[in-house]
């Protein structure tokens, strides 16, 4: 799950795809107000929406805007547990049992309190990457099946319906 062997001091490929993700977050970020002049498929009532036509430029930026939010909240979520992730990867990292038994060379007893307390820990560690990965795609599943179909997320007429799921917020 980790991307880079323990014992490497050099940065971590963990530590280049969460930049990358939080560079392409930002730009949407940046994208949804000026590309889209922060418009979307939200506050509108009804008699609003039946009065903006699909040629007007209105109506291309609130369905723009809509589908760049969407991509804004994946590439989010995708950042907020590739973070969590990574600070599992950094506990598994310190728990490495060589730096440990060149430490305590004479102590056999020491050092097997110290592995077994390790083992315990690392069997913690690599259950919150379980736990993380299994909450990420539920996250991704509520996102992308919480509108259905999916165009009507960035749909304007006729209202996506009497749900508030099918519009961001």
């Amino acid at each position: 799950m980790c991307l880079v062997s323990s014992h490497s001091r050099r940065p971590h490929v963990s530590h280049h795809l969460i930049q990358i993700f939080q560079g392409v977050d930002t730009y949407l970020s940046y994208s949804i107000v000026t590309v889209a002049h922060g418009m979307a498929n939200n506050g509108m009532s009804p008699a609003y929406r039946a009065s903006i036509k699909p040629d007007q430029l209105e109506y291309q930026l609130r369905v723009t805007g809509s589908k760049l939010q969407l991509v804004n909240w994946t590439t989010y979520s995708v950042l907020i547990w590739a973070l969590k992730a990574s600070m599992c990867c950094l506990l598994l990292r310190l728990t490495v049992w060589r730096y440990l038994s060149n430490a305590t060379k004479d102590h056999r007893l020491i050092r097997a309190m110290l592995q077994e307390g390790i083992n315990m820990y690392r069997r913690r560690v690599y259950a919150g990457l379980g736990f993380i990965a299994i909450s990420w795609v539920a996250v991704i599943l509520t996102l992308f099946l919480s509108c259905r179909p999916l165009y009507k997320m960035w749909q304007i007429y006729p209202s996506p319906g009497g749900t508030f799921r099918c519009s961001p917020r």
